[in-house]
């Protein structure tokens, strides 16, 4: 909150701000608890963001993050920063996934699937040159007879995988709130729990994404064998998100 003006539309408070929240300047008679980002401040000086606090003296939570974080995303791995040290670019509104990082996610997960997508049919390509004429050697195999129409399509459907995919990761994991506090406490079950939910999430969407853009590609209905990749995709996301995070989690509790 910048300014304040009354039923007149005369301004009644001016306000600035440092990045983080700490209040540079303050003109005017108008009083009001809504400051910084629009979020509120108490009597005792800190922001009030739902899940937690935040010390604009400081630019820190006083508390731990309930969201993990993004492994892609290193800056969202500490518990304590607010907007991934950068807030003229990004809020916390909720106190547990930044503003705008589930987006990089979904942008993360775009770049990575396009290129996993692209280098699996590049592979594929040079794998299948090499075995039907092995004389010709690996340089011909990987130099002639490329599909760069094939390739091209992989990178869309890993491109849209990958969004898909990371986007409902990151979003999920930041819904359930994870963190090293409550981790401490989890058994392995637990831990194994939580992987499995993010995992088929994430796994289900991504599976059922890939199919719809793989039929409209190759001109087929839209939801043809689209619950059989909602499925499967559920499944293998379930276990290795177990998996994962069951991993994560372990490391994170002290011996």
């Amino acid at each position: 909150m910048r300014q304040l003006a009354d039923a007149t539309a005369n301004v009644t408070l001016t306000r600035s701000y440092a990045p983080y929240g700490d209040t540079l300047t303050s003109t005017g008679t108008g009083t009001t608890a809504w400051q910084f980002a629009g979020e509120q401040r108490d009597a005792s000086g800190l922001t009030f963001l739902r899940a937690r606090y935040l010390s604009t003296a400081t630019g820190r939570f006083i508390t731990q993050d309930e969201w993990p974080g993004e492994a892609q995303l290193p800056a969202t791995l500490h518990p304590y920063l607010y907007g991934l040290n950068n807030p003229i670019w990004y809020t916390d509104p909720s106190g547990r996934c930044v503003s705008g990082a589930v987006v990089d996610s979904i942008i993360c997960g775009a770049v990575i699937g396009a290129t996993v997508g692209a280098a699996w049919d590049y592979g594929t390509q040079v794998y299948k040159n090499y075995q039907s004429d092995p004389s010709s050697g690996l340089w011909q195999a990987a130099t002639t007879n490329i599909n760069g129409s094939s390739i091209g399509r992989a990178a869309l459907i890993g491109a849209v995988s990958g969004a898909v995919g990371g986007g409902v990761a990151a979003g999920v994991a930041g819904y359930l709130g994870v963190t090293a506090t409550t981790a401490a406490t989890m058994t392995l079950g637990q831990a194994v729990a939580y992987g499995a939910v993010i995992g088929a999430a994430s796994g289900g969407a991504s599976g059922g994404a890939t199919q719809i853009v793989d039929n409209v590609l190759n001109c087929r209905d839209w939801h043809y064998h689209l619950p059989e990749a909602l499925l499967f995709g559920m499944g293998t996301g379930a276990v290795m998100g177990g998996c994962w995070w069951s991993n994560w989690i372990w490391n994170q509790i002290p011996l």
